[in-house]
């Protein structure tokens, strides 16, 4: 087992724990602990061999819709609650983190499994838990970190591989960002699925992940991400395909300041991943629009920066792509 301790400028402590453990003997033990509700996605139940009491959740974005949350804060005022451990993908993590940080309650372990690859790439440690409103995708939000993220590579089994190849762009998109060959390692091990220290890979991973948030408070693309998400109507939601267009979008951005020009090469090797679909993107530049700008990660020609993107920055390099894309 590998261990990265995290401090967030609000004085949160994480610690995240990179795992093989095949018997999930830590999750039984926290679920054992006194005064916790256990959150599961309902997929995990076999996975985990879950026999006691808990709350289970299906994963995908209606996780996050109000009678979910409600649910939840009803079942820790009931039974008086202290800690919630949870496991599932992003949206699960999402629904328990802002359950924790929402609820006036006596508090005290906040504990996360993410189960999904992309949900063990990028980290909940951004300081935002989000929650759905009215058909609006994290309308509502609240800061907090968790005190343990345990991420155990077994559960990457339980996976499909169409949706693990789906999920590795997220791996692709953060590793443009660290030496090169990590990112030549994820398209490789996209191509084969071999020939990978799983627990070694996300350890490195999930290092560099802490380096970016702790030096700049951002993870390449996030930003942009949830300006589309709020900014745009998306039929069919799908973040993963958000966040593989918002990587375009920064790749113009990029060139419009004159620092990265193989776009062919990019996008033909993005492919890969199963996640492009020119409609899908149809749906984003034809409604996004901003009036505030944002600070983004981008790459430049011997690293990245941290980069102020106005209203006008951002209509052009959505023009582009889209004179790009045809």
């Amino acid at each position: 087992m590998k261990n990265i301790n995290f401090s967030a400028s609000e004085g949160y402590e994480t610690n995240i724990f990179i795992t093989s453990d095949e018997s999930f003997e830590d999750f039984n033990n926290f679920s054992e602990m006194y005064s916790t509700l256990t959150i599961l996605d309902s997929k995990l139940r076999n996975t985990l061999k879950f026999q006691k009491s808990a709350k289970f959740i299906r994963g995908g974005e209606e996780a996050k819709f109000l009678d979910k949350y409600l649910d939840i804060i009803e079942e820790i005022k009931k039974n008086e609650y202290h800690n919630i451990l949870c496991a599932g993908g992003g949206a699960v993590l999402d629904v328990s983190g802002y359950s924790f940080f929402t609820l006036n309650f006596n508090k005290k372990n906040l504990i996360m499994y993410p189960s999904t690859f992309s949900s063990m790439i990028l980290l909940p440690l951004t300081g935002n838990f989000y929650m759905d409103l009215n058909y609006k995708t994290n309308y509502l939000g609240v800061k907090g970190n968790p005190g343990k993220i345990i991420i155990n590579t077994n559960f990457l089994k339980t996976l499909p591989i169409s949706v693990l190849k789906n999920q590795f762009f997220s791996a692709y998109f953060v590793s443009k960002y660290m030496e090169k060959r990590y990112s030549e390692l994820t398209v490789n091990y996209i191509k084969n699925f071999k020939n990978i220290d799983m627990e070694d890979y996300l350890y490195n991973f999930s290092s560099f992940f802490v380096s970016l948030i702790s030096g700049y408070e951002s993870v390449p693309g996030i930003n942009l991400t949830d300006v589309i998400i709020r900014n745009t109507r998306i039929i069919d939601f799908d973040y993963l395909k958000i966040y593989m267009y918002s990587y375009l979008i920064m790749l113009f951005i990029s060139q419009l300041h004159g620092f990265f020009y193989d776009i062919d090469g990019e996008i033909d090797t993005i492919k890969i991943f199963g996640l492009f679909d020119r409609n899908y993107f149809k749906q984003i530049y034809k409604n996004l629009s901003i009036t505030i700008p944002f600070s983004e990660l981008i790459l430049t020609k011997n690293g990245f920066q941290l980069c102020e993107v106005t209203p006008e920055l951002l209509e052009k390099a959505v023009k582009k792509l889209e004179n790009y894309l045809g």
